[in-house]
């Protein structure tokens, strides 16, 4: 076992902060935070920019004690962060990966690197074991990796589809097409381990919804509470944090609940599908217009009455049911690739545990 601060030296980020929050895609410098979002925007600053194309290094959040790897040129957005850089001899990348499986309590809102973070210990083997560990996980993050990308280019098409198919019809109000609710203030200190199941925020990814990580609620509990039950067809929202407006296609006959936080968008079937829906919430412009509704606020959120007004292609149904069987292909890829990655995750977790299940909790 070895301190951190034993293979690790830090930066402070200061002269690497960007002046200006005025980002543009078409700018060649990435600004980064190390929380979720990762990637902020782009900017045009010619000074004061990280060079770690050749040499990556850990960009560590001091408050969040999140951690992501870098190996290109960036800026970064606060002070929050810190930039960890390897002492000589040591392998960075074996170091990060030992960083992701420590767990540490950072609820407390102050920085942690210099006095606590740093001095967590972890699993240090022979250089060899290192390079064996790295190889192992960079394997099954690469292919992750491309799932995610097929997933990606999947998306493409059915976006160009979308549009190709809707773009000239007038528009109407969402609320004309579907009805709208919010979930259940359930008690998270009352989540367990079987149950009835509930479906949060974190639930919804990549256009699913990702019932492999489910808390389920005591049985004894749901009596009144059917009305928060997710129908196959529903398209489920998250309305707040740092995922706000993202969207999945609920498609399962099981019975689920929603939490508070999860919206739920209801076709009315003589009108619209939930694969049309799906698509154009999940357009490009729809969340770019989701993300400026929901800015603004401490933390960023969207109301079911916002949604209701979002302006919708008023297309006749039979052509919306033709998208549905044109997409029908598509989605059976992405849910393969999908099920893929809920799998190399799986693996992922387990070789983690294996390699590093002996880190020192926080």
């Amino acid at each position: 076992m070895i301190a951190l601060k034993e293979v690790l030296d830090y930066l402070q980020p200061g002269p690497y902060i960007v002046s200006s929050d005025q980002y543009d895609d078409a700018y060649p410098t990435p600004v980064l935070t190390a929380g979720k979002s990762f990637l902020l925007g782009y900017t045009n600053e010619k000074t004061g920019i990280f060079s770690a194309k050749y040499s990556p290094v850990i960009l560590f959040d001091d408050f969040t004690t999140a951690s992501k790897w870098v190996d290109f040129d960036f800026k970064v957005k606060s002070s929050a962060c810190k930039i960890l850089l390897p002492k000589k001899g040591i392998n960075l990348r074996y170091v990060f990966y030992a960083m992701q499986a420590i767990q540490f309590d950072s609820s407390e809102h102050r920085r942690y690197w210099i006095r606590d973070y740093s001095s967590i210990q972890i699993q240090y083997p022979s250089s060899k074991r290192q390079l064996d560990v790295v190889q192992i996980l960079d394997g099954i993050q690469s292919q992750i990796e491309g799932c995610f990308a097929a997933m990606t280019f999947l998306d493409e098409q059915i976006k160009s589809l979308f549009n190709e198919m809707f773009s000239s019809d007038s528009m109407i109000t969402l609320g004309s097409m579907a009805s709208f609710f919010s979930g259940y203030a359930f008690k998270s200190q009352m989540f367990q381990s079987e149950g009835a199941p509930i479906i949060r925020i974190s639930n919804i990814q990549n256009g699913f919804i990702d019932t492999s990580g489910l808390v389920f609620y005591p049985l004894e509990e749901m009596a009144g509470l059917s009305r928060f039950q997710a129908l196959k067809g529903d398209i489920l929202i998250a309305m707040s944090g740092a995922t706000t407006g993202k969207v999945g296609l609920f498609d399962s006959d099981g019975v689920y609940y929603l939490n508070q936080r999860v919206g739920c968008i209801r076709p009315i079937l003589s009108k619209t599908n939930g694969a049309f829906l799906h698509a154009f919430l999940n357009s490009d412009s729809m969340q770019e217009e989701v993300l400026r509704l929901s800015a603004g606020c401490a933390q960023p959120n969207i109301s079911g009455k916002q949604i209701l007004n979002l302006p919708i292609p008023d297309a006749p149904l039979a052509r919306q049911k033709r998208f549905e069987q044109l997409i029908g292909p598509i989605d059976k890829l992405r849910f393969n690739y999908q099920r893929q990655i809920d799998l190399l995750n799986e693996l992922m977790e387990k070789k983690m545990e294996e390699y590093f299940g002996g880190e020192e909790d926080a």
